[in-house]
């Protein structure tokens, strides 16, 4: 058999599974209570998407584009926004939208 191609991924885990460090943390990591912050977003991005998945599908609101799985992105690209900072979102970024003070409900 010829092989066409290898590859290899790699990555960067500072934690493991159980949550005990496997490698130093970066310095963006010093503040917890911004992780906290991160983390209260990305949870509230999720339940919110869920939510409006469901309404979709029985028709109480019209063409919703899921973000599941793009919440850690959203709200690292909020995080890191200047209040200046000017945002051209697509229709799947709505949680930069809500970081940046937009009501859930304008988003939808």
């Amino acid at each position: 058999m010829t092989v066409a191609a290898t590859f290899e991924i790699r990555f960067t885990r500072y934690l493991d599974p159980t949550g005990r460090e496997t490698a130093p943390l970066p310095s963006f990591a010093a503040d917890p209570r911004a992780l906290v912050s991160d983390y209260r977003a990305m949870v509230f991005m999720r339940a919110l998407d869920a939510k409006a998945i469901a309404m979709q599908r029985t028709g109480q609101i019209g063409t919703y584009a899921s973000t599941l799985g793009k919440e850690a992105i959203d709200a690292g690209i909020g995080a890191v926004l200047a209040p200046n900072d000017v945002v051209l979102p697509s229709y799947r970024e709505s949680g930069i939208l809500m970081l940046r003070g937009v009501s859930p409900h304008r988003t939808l």
